[in-house]
């Protein structure tokens, strides 16, 4: 039976020069519109059983592009991951575009975002998908680009055309120095004989970060829908909304939820890290997965050298940090294992030493360095020669990356009131400028700090610069710890409205007089119901948006 119904499957031969391929007809037009409207009835052609292929094609990318019609998947048999097989992916995916294959040019995509966004690939990527008008390729090459502009060959760099040349050099997420982009600038000037690029491209180069925070509606946070939502300064906005990888979601069920991993973005990525199927089951989650906003898929980024949740995890420039938390047998972990996502490779990190943690402390990124912030309640102490007073120790650990080394402030804060401190997270007006209040679950608050403030209602704090905490029975007192970190201050500030950790440069004249304190009501506060639980991500990450991705400082060319 089965022979014969081989032998009643109808095969169309395309014939390419001199040479002739069998196709399966049915699976030719299901799969192509450009054959599906060919070999139509509105068209002569429709009953023959030969076509010739007029194009200027290789056989062997005809080749790849039937495999492709019977297999419906890339053959991979022969792939090695190096220049040739790019080429015939770059072949495969102008085929898809001139066939009318939609998703052959998904499958394309897909493997040139897994196997060749690198610099030795990325401008030619760039530049075909321009071409063809693919813009979601152009987007995540684009991006690669700009991020990784140091290590793009600098011959392909002067090879481009003077419009693509000022999209890049004009585009401000692009991350060099400005010395470089001087130099590469002159450079392509002086290979093209034209001196019309203006040198103010170069400057101004300020991404536009957008605070972040991931949240669903339901206590199930693995298998609900996600949502992202963010904060740009002025607005508290939804940007989309996303579901976890398979691989993750069939595993978390019932007790088994996985509890524990951290979410960190990068750029146009979002990273899951880590994480236990149920406390104390043994069954961790060691990949790394990644998930992009511009293609809006999920892939396997990398493997976890250590297993562990409940880590701290961030990003400092192109590398991925996971420290501490909790491994195996509920092992406290002072270890420190860095991800570098532009080689694929791990590396460890000088040990915690003498601190460890269960649950994800307060922490935050300035200026380059990992800044983690630890509160611990005392009883009455006698902190003058008059009163005792209950106090917290208040240790704020830096890391070092460029020398691996960590260091340690401490200080205290009083309280006066003898009340204790509700839980505030860390504020920064650089890097963490908000959060969101969960004490009332129906009237959720953003949270929120400035320096100037537009709004009609809102609470301040004055700054204080002195090594010391005022007395006083009066609402507004201030209790300040000051920590050196490198060439900035960091300044804890408290009072009423909660704790505030703000930073400057104490290298300049210009100092913060005001830092004012907003409540922005939340919409919809059912699509943040997953905070009000122990196993949900809580914390806001900086991320871009990708509507941003294009933009420039060329308005005045």
């Amino acid at each position: 039976m089965e022979n014969k119904n081989e032998e009643l499957r109808e095969t169309v031969t395309l014939i390419l020069k001199a040479e002739r391929f069998e196709v399966e007809k049915q699976k030719l037009i299901s799969k192509s519109q450009y054959f599906a409207a060919l070999l139509s009835a509105n068209y002569s052609e429709c009953n023959q059983t030969e076509h010739i292929i007029n194009y200027d094609i290789a056989q062997i990318s005809l080749q790849d592009f039937i495999n492709w019609i019977h297999n419906d998947k890339i053959d991979t048999s022969t792939i090695h991951y190096d220049i040739k097989e790019f080429d015939r992916l770059l072949i495969l995916l102008e085929l898809s575009v001139l066939f009318a294959v939609d998703n052959l040019t998904e499958d394309v995509i897909d493997r040139l975002e897994r196997y060749y966004m690198s610099p030795k690939y990325v401008i030619n990527i760039w530049l075909i998908s321009q071409d063809l008008n693919i813009n979601v390729l152009r987007d995540l090459s684009l991006a690669v680009c700009l991020d990784r502009f140091d290590e793009l060959p600098i011959s392909s760099i002067y090879e481009l055309s003077r419009e693509n040349f000022l999209k890049l050099l004009g585009n401000i997420n692009i991350r060099s120095t400005e010395s470089y982009l001087f130099h590469v600038t002159h450079e392509w000037m002086n290979h093209h004989c034209d001196f019309t690029i203006p040198m103010d491209i170069v400057r101004n180069k300020e991404i536009k970060v957008l605070h972040s925070i991931i949240s669903c509606e339901s206590s199930d946070v693995i298998n609900s829908e996600q949502f992202i939502h963010c904060w740009d300064g002025n607005d508290f906005f939804e940007l989309t909304s996303f579901k976890y990888p398979k691989n993750i979601t069939d595993r978390s069920t019932g007790k088994n939820i996985l509890t524990g991993m951290q979410i960190i973005a990068r750029g146009y990525n979002l990273y899951l890290c880590g994480g236990e199927f149920g406390i104390g089951s043994g069954r961790f989650n060691k990949n790394v997965w990644r998930y992009s906003l511009i293609s809006k898929k999920w892939f396997l980024e990398t493997v976890m050298p250590v297993e562990r949740r409940h880590m701290v995890t961030v990003f400092l420039k192109n590398k991925l940090m996971l420290v501490g938390g909790v491994g195996r047998y509920r092992q406290k972990l002072q270890s420190i294992d860095i991800y570098d996502v532009h080689t694929g490779l791990w590396t460890s990190g000088k040990k915690m030493d003498s601190w460890e943690f269960t649950t994800v402390p307060e922490h935050y990124v300035f200026d380059e360095k990992l800044i983690i912030y630890e509160c611990h309640t005392f009883p009455d102490t006698i902190l003058d020669e008059f009163i005792a007073l209950p106090h917290l120790t208040i240790r704020v650990n830096i890391y070092f990356p460029d020398e691996n080394i960590w260091e340690t402030k401490t200080g205290f804060y009083m309280d006066y009131s003898r009340q204790s401190l509700p839980f505030m997270p860390i504020l920064t007006l650089k890097t963490l400028p908000c959060y969101i209040n969960i004490n009332n679950p129906d009237k959720m608050v953003l949270r929120t700090i400035t320096e100037t403030c537009n709004m009609e209602i809102c609470d301040y704090v004055q700054t204080i610069e002195r090594l010391i905490f005022e007395k006083g029975n009066d609402s507004n007192r201030k209790y300040v710890l000051h920590t050196k970190c490198d060439a900035y201050l960091s300044i804890l500030i408290s009072s009423l409205c909660g704790r505030a950790l703000v930073c400057m440069d104490s290298n300049t004249s210009r100092k913060i007089n005001t830092l004012h304190f907003h409540n922005i009501p939340i919409r919809n506060p059912n699509k943040f119901r997953s905070l009000l639980f122990s196993h949900s991500p809580r914390k806001f990450f900086d991320l871009i948006h990708p509507a941003h991705l294009h933009t420039t400082n060329l308005n005045h060319i």
